[in-house]
């Protein structure tokens, strides 16, 4: 490409209109190689890719940085779809916890060093959990692994880690659904992609059965993944289709439908894997369920006893940060919310790396917030601190019952 002096095309149209760039393998087939590109607009908010990170761009002398994860296409012999979803997620983790990020092949020959396939290594056709986590163990991080067959469970955890700009591991079912007439959904093998977005796009929340607890995780209706047979930020879609002869994948809970950009092809995700820095310990079940779920029965009892409020419903933001992200967010976002003593109070207060922060809010205005210490351990009191930002709606429900306090083991601060 050339930039003649009369072309229109300045330096500054330039950077603002580069979409990225796609390397070409010199293969004769599977010859996508590294491939960054722009995500989509966010859509007045509905779509969010927090993990992606800047990547360095030359064209012509000139600096075009784009805000990407890098994605390449599986070429079945130094990498299957597992070794190039780890190689993708690598890329966030490493810019997130500075550590090496390996090449495909450096990937696949670390995952089978302790437990290797029963064919051959190399070329490799995929790989087996264990194969996966190793993988991850390697290059300095531990491996979180859930089963997923509960929706909101699902939403929660791709929701409260990938805001923490943890890129994910997504291990799907692959069923044919072509011939559901004849013989039913043909299960064609099992597929992993790094996850690394979502849409916010449904307009309400799925309460937790046994509280009525509202998180705004679940209000997600699509996620995003690195597929490397698809291309990045694929849309996968939540459906509640039911499927005819697709069997559960846990006893007593329908499989988790999701529809693939690809004609004919659902998948039925079976697993996650989060990759995480060792000092994590805190993991976002332990605050939701022991801390957030009973603060948000004490406020609603007390939200009952008022006219104004008892109409009203809390919406719970959880997710995991670092501090200096959260500090950002304060100066940045909550300027003219907090006061300016207490803003500078909190900016100077030394706290822990990684923090969960769970956000109650109302009618989208954030009333309170609750700090958590990721970093501590289950059996310590990880509870660091309470953020009022209205202090009309505190003092109605201070009156939260001492039980609810102790069983959620928070002391504000």
């Amino acid at each position: 490409m050339v930039i003649k002096k009369t072309s229109r095309i300045t330096e500054n149209v330039l950077q603002k209109t580069y979409l990225g760039f796609i390397v070409i393998k010199p293969l004769p087939k599977t010859f996508i190689g590294r491939t960054c590109l722009k995500v989509y607009e966010s859509d007045e908010g509905r779509r969010h890719y927090p993990v992606i990170c800047q990547t360095p761009v030359h064209l012509l002398g000139i600096d075009i940085p784009i805000d990407s994860i890098p994605v390449q296409e599986q070429d079945t012999v130094a990498a299957a779809c597992a070794t190039s979803a780890l190689w993708s997620m690598f890329h966030g983790t490493g810019k997130l916890f500075q550590h090496h990020i390996p090449s495909p092949i450096e990937i696949t020959k670390t995952a089978i060093e302790n437990f290797p396939s029963v064919g051959r290594g190399l070329p490799n056709f995929g790989l087996e959990i264990r194969q996966i986590c190793q993988a991850i163990r390697k290059v300095g991080l531990e491996n979180d692994f859930r089963v997923t067959y509960i929706p909101s469970l699902m939403k929660n955890i791709i929701y409260g880690y990938l805001n923490g700009k943890i890129p994910l591991l997504l291990i799907l079912a692959v069923y044919d659904i072509k011939d559901l007439t004849n013989v039913g959904p043909i299960l064609r093998g099992h597929h992993a992609v790094a996850v690394t977005g979502y849409s916010i796009g449904l307009s309400s929340c799925e309460p937790v059965p046994e509280t009525g607890t509202l998180f705004r995780s679940t209000r997600i209706d699509k996620i995003y993944v690195h597929d490397d047979q698809i291309g990045p930020f694929a849309r996968l879609n939540f459906t509640n289709d039911s499927i005819a002869g697709v069997l559960p994948v846990a006893e007593g809970y329908p499989p988790i439908i999701m529809k693939s950009p690809k004609e004919n092809i659902v998948y039925v995700p079976e697993s996650i894997i989060i990759p995480l820095y060792h000092k994590i310990r805190i993991p976002l079940e332990v605050v939701q369920q022991d801390a957030v779920m009973n603060i948000d029965l004490g406020i609603k009892g007390n939200m009952a006893k008022d006219e104004e409020l008892k109409n009203k419903n809390i919406e719970w933001d959880v997710y995991l940060t670092m501090i200096g992200d959260l500090k950002k967010d304060l100066r940045e976002n909550y300027h003219g919310v907090l006061p300016q003593m207490d803003l500078w109070q909190i900016l100077e207060k030394p706290l822990p790396r990684f923090i969960w922060r769970a956000i109650a809010r109302i009618d989208n205005k954030p009333v309170l917030e609750f700090w958590f210490d990721a970093t501590d351990i289950e059996q310590g009191n990880y509870n660091l601190q309470m953020v009022a930002y209205d202090p009309d709606f505190l003092a109605r429900i201070s009156r939260i019952p001492n039980n609810y306090l102790q069983r959620a083991r928070f002391i504000p601060v």
